[in-house]
This record gives structure tokens, C-alpha cells and sequence, in this order.
């Protein structure tokens, strides 16, 4: 799929968004950036944890327009499961019990 143009790959104030990787874009002769084929950009996602990195990437993800376009929805699945398993699973501190010398 080229010469399909890509809407939402930029960043708010028009100028490229640093989080999106251009593999397959190009610059048609009207100026619009389209796909050049193969796979054609690259979402990235920041997060304090690998959940919340997930999540931004596909929010940017899904601002972009591509027709014909598609995308996996796998990406860091299972290391994101694994750790809100993990992050559930912790073990809890017990209170301190109280004794004569800590009262």
C-alpha cells in the first residue's frame, strides 16, 4: 500500500511528533505524507511502568489515520499482564505489633 496519505503522525503544533518513527512514509508531490509501503511508522509510548507506556503508545497510535492501514494490538502484552500480576501479587508490610517498647 503506497501513496495512501497519513493524517495524525505530527505533533499538536504541526512539526513532526518525536514519538512516531517514520519506516515507510514519504512526501508526495502535493507535499502530504503518505506510505511509501512496508511497515510505515513506528508508536511510541512513555510511561512509569510498562502498562502505562503500553497505553500511551496506542493513544497516539489511535490518532493516527491511515487507510488501509492496521496495526498489532499484542505489542508488550504479556510482560504489561505479567506485571500488573506481578505489582498485585506483592507482599504487603505487616503493621508493627505493639510491644512495651514501642509505646
Amino acid at each position: 500500500m503506497t501513496g495512501r496519505p497519513i493524517e495524525g503522525a505530527r505533533a499538536a503544533d504541526g512539526g513532526p511528533d518525536p514519538d512516531v518513527i517514520h519506516a515507510g512514509t514519504a512526501i508526495d508531490d502535493a507535499g502530504r505524507l503518505v506510505s511509501a509501503g512496508g511497515r510505515v511508522l513506528v508508536a511510541l509510548g512513555h510511561g512509569e511502568t510498562l502498562t502505562g507506556a503500553r497505553q500511551a503508545a496506542y493513544t497516539r497510535l489511535s490518532r493516527i489515520e491511515l487507510p488501509g492501514g492496521f496495526h498489532r494490538d499484542d505489542i508488550a502484552l504479556t510482560a504489561a499482564e505479567e506485571e500488573a500480576f506481578n505489582a498485585m501479587s506483592e507482599p504487603v508490610s505487616p503493621e508493627p505489633k505493639e510491644t512495651p517498647s514501642n509505646q
